[in-house]
């Protein structure tokens, strides 16, 4: 047996949807026409832009969320691939400027590289270390989604570090006070009057 598809449901657009002409349904009726316009607008947007836009308020968020946490992740993922790549450029004894002059020959433009080779500051290793900068920017397809995924748990290990630190303050009563001793007639300390009217007594 065929299954019957009803096709008034398969033509309803969706609840966000429908929502949207509620809204431009009421605006126009009561003549706000800005309010029309940005239901229209938001009706006409891809659902691909929706997506992207998502997925920057996330990025954004979880900066604001993890912000310190973020930051260290990420410098120890980019450190982490950065240094293998410097590191295997220097031990191979890789010429940047020769590298930079075999691929401008290769692709046929004319350029002059004189100012590469008399310039003292843009050596072989400061060369080096630009070519490994852009090798580890192609790694940021695999090197983001890695940051993002391990950064709450990196928040949470902080939160345990700072909460025992808290403990071990509150615990040894915090930094030592020196409180002056009470002191009584002829500025000398209250105990010490009040024993040599005893012994007078």
């Amino acid at each position: 047996k065929k299954k019957k598809i009803n096709r008034k449901s398969s033509m309803l657009p969706s609840l966000s949807r429908r929502r949207i002409l509620l809204q431009c349904f009421q605006f126009r009726k009561t003549g706000y026409r800005q309010g029309a316009f940005k239901c229209s607008q938001r009706w006409f947007t891809s659902k691909n832009e929706e997506k992207s836009e998502s997925g920057w308020n996330r990025l954004r968020t979880l900066f604001r969320e993890h912000g310190p946490a973020f930051a260290m992740v990420y410098s120890g993922a980019y450190l982490s691939t950065y240094i293998p790549i410097f590191t295997g450029l220097e031990l191979s004894a890789v010429d940047g400027i020769a590298l930079i002059g075999q691929a401008i020959d290769y692709i046929g433009i004319e350029a002059d590289l004189t100012w590469l080779q008399t310039n003292s500051y843009l050596n072989r290793h400061v060369v080096n270390a630009f070519i490994a900068m852009e090798l580890n920017g192609m790694i940021e397809f695999v090197r983001l989604p890695i940051v993002i995924y391990t950064t709450p748990t990196a928040t949470k290990w902080i939160n345990s570090k700072r909460a025992l630190l808290f403990q071990k303050e509150s615990s040894y009563g915090g930094p030592e006070k020196n409180f002056a001793e009470p002191k009584g007639e002829d500025n000398f300390p209250k105990a010490a009057t009040e024993a040599n009217r005893n012994s007078s007594q």
